[in-house]
């Protein structure tokens, strides 16, 4: 499937596919990532958010693809969140490829067999006349190749700049102007969206979470699961409002009890207190979704 998706060039089902079978048991995760990232390796930003896609996940790359992430982000001008020094960054020269000039000088004739001058300044004339056009072709495809490279290039600086700035206001603290450069410039960064997110449900940034939501196409939110983002958020800062959720769910709405595992084990870390309250919920009450959160620690 992942052959059939970079084939149509359509990475951006190759990025839900990765996305979606995050909690498929037995998934080489490794192996998916890596298929990702080298065929995002020309964006160092995409990169990036791939990086903490892989933090979120839990996932621990290996030798290899930390190789590749690292080779992605140096060459578009990107810090490195990790150490390279056990890493090999050193780029491997292509092998040389012998010339068609250079087989023609090697070619023997053969014994024996010599061809006349005129026939042979006949055959030379015939064949310039039919490269002559093939090389017409082969310039313009590589000019149009060229400038599809250089509109690529500046659209992609384009855009890291937007994603620099937009990192900036938030590493600043400056919410409410990282909300309106968001709308306004539809920088809709999986990964810097998720930052900004936890910064304002930490500080109960309500009226600019819901400005934020609001504003961010519906299609775009559902896709980028912003929605388990801000519910995350909200029970690792509040673990009286996730005892209290889970408590009221029941065998319909028993899904809000999944969350995956990193999560969970981070709301029980920030509030020791309610591993008591669950243990006694899931045994003494039979409450279903409280024995499926436990079963996540």
């Amino acid at each position: 499937m992942i052959e059939h998706f970079l084939s149509l060039g359509r990475l951006d089902c190759l990025e839900d596919l990765v996305l979606m079978s995050r909690s498929v048991f037995g998934c080489d995760r490794e192996h998916m990532y890596h298929q990702w990232v080298t065929a995002e390796a020309k964006n160092p930003a995409k990169i990036e958010e791939i990086w903490m896609e892989m933090q979120d996940e839990g996932h621990a790359p290996g030798k290899d693809l930390k190789t590749l992430i690292a080779k992605a982000l140096k060459s578009g001008g990107r810090p490195l969140p990790f150490s390279t020094e056990d890493l090999n960054m050193e780029e491997k020269p292509a092998a040389p490829q012998a010339t068609k000039q250079d087989n023609k000088k090697s070619a023997k004739p053969e014994e024996g067999k010599s061809a006349k001058p005129e026939e042979e300044t006949s055959a030379k004339t015939q064949e310039e006349k039919s490269a002559k056009p093939q090389e017409e072709k082969s310039a313009k495809r590589q000019e149009e190749k060229s400038a599809n490279a250089d509109e690529k290039a500046k659209s992609q600086k384009q855009g890291s700049g937007k994603v620099e700035k937009l990192n900036s206001l938030i590493d600043e603290n400056k919410t409410s102007e990282a909300v309106d450069f968001i709308i306004k410039k539809k920088q809709y960064h999986k990964g810097l969206l998720r930052k900004l997110i936890r910064i304002m449900v930490a500080n109960k940034e309500w009226a600019n979470l819901k400005k934020l939501e609001e504003k961010t196409p519906r299609g775009k939110w559902i896709g980028l699961r912003l929605d388990a983002v801000v519910r995350d958020e909200k029970y690792l800062n509040d673990g009286n409002l996730f005892y209290e959720t889970i408590k009221e769910a029941d065998i319909t709405n028993k899904h809000k009890a999944k969350l995956n595992s990193s999560t969970t084990k981070n709301i029980f870390l920030k509030n020791p207190e309610l591993l008591e309250k669950f243990e006694d919920l899931a045994s003494l009450e039979g409450n279903l979704a409280a024995n499926i959160v436990l079963s996540r620690l």
